[in-house]
């Protein structure tokens, strides 16, 4: 595609929450608000997260955290609401095989 690597982590993120149905992306949106993200990153705050449609999404999580990480962030609050194929698929983008990945930890972030 030419794209950089920023550019298509940024992209497979969009991609995957553009397919959400309206419900899973308000799920999505309400679970990444209270999603236990690593030090030293802040959870990004409901208002924000409320009013944001799918490009806000993506620049808000890029912008509170890396692009690798906000893809990862991503990729768990997915598996968290059980729209696990779409997590398998950025796992992929980022070059990890998510069924190694989920037998090395399963059930890691129980709410």
């Amino acid at each position: 595609m030419g794209h950089q690597k920023g550019v298509i982590l940024r992209d497979h993120v969009l991609d995957i929450l553009e397919n959400l149905k309206e419900e899973d992306f308000r799920r999505f949106k309400r679970k990444l608000n209270e999603f236990p993200v690593r030090k030293p990153y802040k959870n990004i705050p409901k208002g924000q997260l409320e009013k944001a449609d799918t490009h806000e999404l993506v620049d808000l999580l890029c912008g509170y955290y890396t692009e690798s990480y906000a893809v990862e962030v991503a990729a768990r609050v997915l598996e968290e609401i059980n729209i696990k194929d779409q997590a398998e698929k950025l796992w992929k983008s980022i070059g990890i095989n998510w069924y190694s990945l989920a037998a090395s930890h399963p059930n890691s972030h129980q709410g």
